[in-house]
């Protein structure tokens, strides 16, 4: 239900209300307390808390950081660090597609696979491709040398083919999965995170869904498609084992998928691993309160006693995590760069002034996360309030 002014769109859910900012598109899970805050800043109760028990008022500091955050998403004010965070070079979007025609048909036609037959012929390709390597192992041996002799252009023209096609069909999944549960889906396009171009795909509607489950589906159908691409390209080998630079293609894409599907397990940066534990721990902002509780305690600015000391540790640990991954992440970035300045071949001048100008990159992305992190983490207030 709208708000007077249309600007926000109120959702009951069996145990929350859904807040969107009908301007931005973000979606926020709200309890009925801080519902009924939000209700006082707006001046309009656009849904009616349902009645049960008696709750605790929110506390001053909780008030105050539920506004900033109100404030940041749109729902009150002007939006000002919305529009900042858009900003953010590190990571902003690059372009993004809306709901044409050609992709409601894409989605709707592999929404039809987020069933148990979708999951039977995930494990009859698991089969067939056994059975393809151990009948024709020689042929996949040669495929893996005709890819190791590969000149280092071609090949990294291929990988980048290869990225595109796979990173298409990856948030695919995630899109069908949504579309599936919810009949709703948001944008698909392509950003930079920390430093890399990365495929992006808003599923934000799957939180309308009340069954846990359903979110799980949707973090872990990216993966199951790359994994669905891996059995199948390597089932086609043998197919193709006269075309040698077709065939080194087949296994490079089959590597790839393989590979993308473990990456995109690890939960230590906003990846699908991630989203599969937020959704199973039901703990939203999982990684900005981790990020910061540990961010906090690296900094010995004390603890929250709001939080059990169990989960204190878990969250101050796994946020400690985080912190060392984007370390490696941009690490990473800088050797693909070095990589590519490498092959093309600069003066030695100009190989010094791009080892500067990365080194000013990666600085500016670590440092820019750890200050967006470090003012996040002033703010935090425990898993007693909205985040």
């Amino acid at each position: 239900m709208l708000s007077k002014n249309k600007k926000l769109d109120f959702t009951l859910l069996d145990d929350c209300f859904m807040v969107k900012n009908c301007g931005t598109g973000k979606y926020v899970k709200l309890g009925s307390r801080e519902t009924r805050f939000l209700y006082d800043l707006i001046g309009e109760e656009v849904i009616p808390v349902p009645a049960g028990e008696e709750m605790p008022s929110l506390r001053p500091e909780e008030k105050r950081f539920l506004q900033s955050k109100f404030e940041q998403f749109g729902f009150i004010g002007k939006s000002v660090d919305v529009r900042r965070e858009k900003r953010n070079v590190f990571d902003c979007s690059i372009v993004s597609f809306g709901n044409s025609r050609i992709c409601k048909k894409w989605i709707g036609f592999w929404a039809g696979f987020i069933s148990k037959g979708g999951l039977a012929l995930l494990f009859l390709s698991l089969v067939a491709m056994l059975s393809m390597v151990k009948l024709f192992y020689p042929v996949y041996l040669r495929a893996v040398t005709t890819v190791v002799t590969e000149t280092r252009w071609s090949a990294m023209i291929a990988m980048y083919l290869i990225y595109l096609i796979s990173g298409i069909f990856h948030e695919t999944g995630h899109l069908a999965a949504c579309w599936k549960f919810t009949g709703m889906y948001g944008r698909f396009g392509l950003k930079l995170y920390f430093g890399f171009p990365a495929f992006y795909s808003d599923v934000s509607d799957i939180y309308r869904s009340s069954k846990k489950m359903h979110g799980i589906v949707t973090s872990l159908a990216g993966v199951l498609m790359n994994l669905e691409l891996f059995f199948l390209s390597l089932c086609l080998i043998p197919a193709f084992a006269k075309a040698e630079r077709l065939m080194s293609c087949l296994l490079m894409f089959g590597a790839f998928n393989l590979g993308s599907f473990i990456v995109n397990l690890i939960p230590f940066a906003k990846f699908d691993g991630y989203w599969l534990i937020r959704n199973i721990s039901g703990i939203n902002y999982l990684y900005d309160k981790s990020v910061s509780l540990a961010m906090l305690f690296l900094l010995r600015h004390g603890s929250y006693s709001m939080l059990q000391e169990k989960k204190k540790s878990l969250l101050a640990l796994y946020g400690a995590a985080c912190l060392a991954y984007s370390v490696c992440l941009w690490y990473l970035f800088a050797r693909a760069v070095m990589t590519c300045l490498e092959l093309l071949k600069l003066s030695d001048t100009g190989m010094q002034i791009g080892r500067i100008l990365l080194w000013i990159v990666v600085l500016a992305g670590e440092g820019s996360f750890c200050v967006r992190y470090y003012s996040k983490a002033r703010n935090y207030i425990g898993e007693n309030a909205a985040y």
